[in-house]
């Protein structure tokens, strides 16, 4: 399969509750496994938050391994918040210093990386925001709602922002 294949193939979350976010160095982290209609392949969908800076935050989609493209895991897209630092450039136009987008290529594919190299502006303005906008690229259903309130806090900002204008 290619690259755009593994994120537009069909995706369930099948859990009946959000699992509590877990504090790990200073983050806090869920992991929630997907179930992919179309292949055998497995997914995990993960979310991460820096504790003091929540702006800081990563949400991705891993491909568990082994793989058909490595042994390993491998990350294949990930909506993040402003963090900084990451790269050699100072320059405020850095990507990493506001909300971005990594995505996986068939350049990352052929030259076997663990992550993505490719990397965006992302569209999304905030963590809650996101996360909709991730499992509506990744095409993920949510039959028990388990990020209903997240759905339903942008709809509400989207709506208010359409009355503005």
């Amino acid at each position: 399969m290619t690259v755009e294949e593994l994120l537009k193939c069909p995706k369930t979350i099948d859990r009946k509750r959000k699992p509590p976010f877990k504090e790990e160095f200073r983050h806090y982290k869920m992991s929630i496994e997907l179930t992919c209609a179309d292949t055998t392949a497995r997914m995990t969908m993960f979310l991460r938050r820096l504790k003091d800076f929540p702006e800081d935050f990563t949400v991705g989609l891993k491909l568990d391994g082994p793989n058909d493209i490595m042994e390993c895991d491998v990350v294949l897209l990930r909506y993040q918040g402003p963090h900084g630092g990451q790269s050699s450039s100072q320059s405020l136009k850095d990507l990493h210093n506001s909300y971005h987008i990594h995505e996986y290529t068939e350049e990352d594919m052929i030259r076997r990386r663990k992550k993505a190299s490719y990397k965006c502006d992302g569209e999304h303005t905030s963590f809650e925001e996101a996360i909709i906008k991730f499992m509506e690229r990744c095409n993920i259903s949510d039959p028990n709602g388990i990020f209903k309130e997240e759905r339903e806090m942008i709809m509400q900002v989207r709506m208010d922002f359409d009355n503005l204008q």
